[in-house]
């Protein structure tokens, strides 16, 4: 058995655990948790709560909590709704530590179910227990046998201990990755289904399931954030004991979308804005539960895969294309071998064989097994090799499959490098996975895991330098007030005056020459091109009167006084969006990306949690379509990406120290060719609505 908590934890490791609610019948939720751990070997004290029975499964029971002979670590409650608040405070009254309400009824299902929730947090915050749920499925460690758990499905798929642990806010989100890897011989110490998150959450059970020593990676699984604090501190302590966290997160709406009148609010949606915490804190997010446990088996392997450089070995030509092709798609290389490696293949293959990489062993494998073991030896001592992945696809009579999975062994001892089979006969991987080879069923589940698992999380950016704090806004605010905020956070702005009057704008021309362009100013109007209110490239007084007149009709017809933006009109390589947007749970978001009008048709844009330094940054504008353009296309010269990732920085450092901004919409930021700078044509800086204004 792996060493448990060193600490003991009455959650995690409890000591003793009472049962309220307790049933003499094993299949009642009353009576799984009891059921569970007298199988699984729990060896600390059960406690059945029942005034009806003296005796439960076995044990003594009580009739209530008051008769106990000892306050329980950790007390189960599985009473009606009606009667668990005050079953909750019996168990505080008594010194209990923490409770799992498995009772439903509570805010999942209205506001009355949320008002009784609300009791429970009161008892908890009032007497310091700590309480899970309600409508928890329960915990379980498998490690000691302390299952306070109700699923049905530890009847079925035989637990094991392992290097694994499950923490989820749905109770099915936590049993079927658990069954799915016990089916590959992976065994889980920990499984967490907390329910509705009153008091302890899942993010704060993460925390204390990072301090085993012995877990190496957690699938959590996310219905909701609340505690975006805890969930940073977590990412911190994976990074620092090298736990890989693994989460799914579902829910992929765009109702954040509406949180501000910009093409900032629009990009910045809700997902987008949760991938991007995720990766800003070292979390892997996953986008389906085959997504969620690919990676898990080379997570676990005594070999890491390195940066996840690829030999792909098959007896099919067509095999080796496609993984090929999947490693392209999935970033991931499949490099030349050295010239060593090539005379050795040379050497061992068929003269119609192929000895580049991927490498296809042909048809003669079926009338020479051992060659396969000769080849991914001479592969696996590769210097250019950090993974190679074999290709089963077909393996009837003729095949010595046990020779190959045990030159597959042998060639990963040999070389301190993981081998990794897919094939689609379920008989066939079995072989291979007895004998300690990780096994898929088709080559891009392999390619896939690969990639997921070379992705290690970085050190957190240092973002250097700080914004200014600004004194608080209030109101929307105009395009000239909007690039005075932007200015005084270090952000280059377009020359620009501010004009009340026909003859403002016109001695505005004079001063700052032609071309110019003329733009109504009217913090009511975010899109003012939509209604006519942007004239461009005015050369000579006569264009501009004819604007002044244009415009002055444009913002009379909307019911709004003459205000005027006059700004140099200035060239430069290509039109860029840069913004950021205050999400309520997870803080601020810069979104960067290709501009223009149709930023939100193309949304060519990457979104990225505050802080964000230049590095993060430019791996960002790297991850857009646009980035050859950037670089220079076509005989262009570059242009200057690092004035654009400092816009981004300086956004960043403006949202984190005033927050009193909502949105910053700064469309289109114009890139100039290198070292020539970018240039804030036109912004948009949305204040947070007053509490309690709608």
């Amino acid at each position: 058995m792996l060493q448990v908590l060193a600490d003991h934890d009455p959650v995690l490791n409890p000591r003793s655990v009472a049962i309220l609610g307790a049933s003499d019948d094993p299949d009642k939720v009353g009576g799984r948790a009891i059921r569970y751990m007298l199988e699984f070997g729990f060896d600390g004290t059960i406690f059945p709560v029942n005034p009806k029975r003296s005796q439960i499964q076995g044990l003594s029971a009580y009739a209530s909590v008051a008769d106990l002979p000892a306050a329980p670590d950790l007390g189960v409650v599985c009473l009606p709704a009606k009667l668990a608040a005050r079953a909750v405070a019996e168990l505080a009254e008594i010194g209990t530590a923490a409770a799992i309400v498995m009772t439903s009824g509570y805010a999942e299902t209205g506001e009355a179910g949320a008002s009784a929730q609300k009791e429970l947090t009161r008892i908890a915050a009032a007497t310091g227990m700590r309480i899970i749920g309600p409508n928890a499925q329960g915990i379980a460690n498998f490690a000691t046998g302390a299952v306070a758990n109700f699923s049905t499905m530890f009847t079925s798929v035989a637990p094991q201990d392992g290097p694994v642990a499950v923490i989820s806010q749905s109770g099915a989100a936590s049993v079927m990755p658990f069954a799915l890897l016990r089916e590959t011989g992976i065994g889980v110490r920990y499984l967490m289904a907390t329910g509705n998150d009153a008091d302890l959450s899942a993010p704060e059970l993460l925390t204390r399931v990072l301090e085993d020593d012995e877990i190496r990676v957690v699938l959590l699984y996310l219905e909701a954030i609340r505690d975006r604090e805890t969930l940073i501190r977590a990412g911190g302590m994976a990074r620092e004991r090298g736990v890989t966290l693994r989460v799914l997160k579902p829910g992929t709406s765009a109702k954040g979308a509406a949180a501000a009148a910009s093409h900032t609010g629009a990009l910045a949606t809700e997902d987008r804005s949760v991938s991007a915490f995720f990766d800003r804190h070292g979390y892997q997010r996953a986008t389906s539960l085959r997504d969620w446990l690919r990676p898990v088996p080379l997570l676990l392997g005594a070999r890491g895969v390195g940066r996840g450089r690829i030999a792909a070995l098959s007896h099919s030509g067509a095999v080796g294309v496609m993984i090929a092709d999947h490693a392209a798609a999935a970033g991931l290389e499949l490099p030349d071998f050295a010239e060593e490696t090539r005379r050795a293949l040379h050497d061992i293959l068929p003269s119609f064989g192929t000895v580049g990489n991927p490498v296809d062993l042909t048809a003669g494998l079926l009338g020479d097994n051992a060659m396969f073991g000769r080849a991914l030896t001479a592969i696996a001592a590769d210097p250019n090799i950090d993974v190679l992945q074999v290709s089963i696809p077909v393996a009837g009579d003729g095949y010595d499959v046990p020779a190959l999975a045990e030159a597959s062994a042998a060639a990963a001892a040999a070389s301190g490098k993981p081998v990794v089979m897919a094939g689609p006969q379920a008989e066939v991987r079995a072989v291979f996975r007895a004998r300690g080879i990780p096994t898929y069923d088709e080559d891009l589940d392999v390619v896939r895991a690969i990639a997921a698992a070379a992705a290690r999380p970085e050190p957190l950016p240092i973002v250097a330098g700080t914004a200014p704090t600004l004194p608080p806004r209030s109101g929307p605010l105009d395009e000239a007030k909007s690039l005075s905020v932007l200015a005084a956070a270090g952000i280059r702005c377009v020359e620009h005056r501010v004009c009340v009057t026909p003859e403002q704008v016109l001695a505005a021309f004079d001063e700052i020459g032609g071309p110019v362009v003329l733009k109504g100013c009217a913090a009511e109007v975010a899109h003012k091109s939509d209604h006519g209110l942007v004239h461009l490239g005015l050369t000579d007084s006569d264009a501009v009167q004819a604007a002044v007149t244009a415009l002055g009709d444009g913002l009379t017809s909307l019911g709004l006084p003459f205000k005027a933006l006059v700004a140099r009109m200035e060239r430069g390589s290509r039109e860029l969006m840069v913004g950021a947007r205050r999400d309520p749970v997870l803080g601020p978001m810069v979104v960067v990306g290709d501009g223009g009008v149709f930023v939100e048709v193309l949304k060519d844009v990457a979104t990225l949690a505050a802080p964000v330094d230049a590095a993060a940054a430019r791996r960002a504008l790297q991850e857009l379509r646009i980035w050859p353009i950037l670089q220079g296309a076509r005989g262009a010269p570059p242009m200057d990406v690092v004035a654009v990732c400092q816009a981004v920085v300086g956004l960043s450092g403006l949202m984190e120290a005033n927050p009193w901004i909502e949105s910053v919409d700064v469309n289109p930021l114009l890139v100039k060719p290198e070292g020539q700078g970018a240039v804030a044509l036109d912004a948009l800086v949305v204040p947070a609505q007053p509490e309690g204004l709608a």
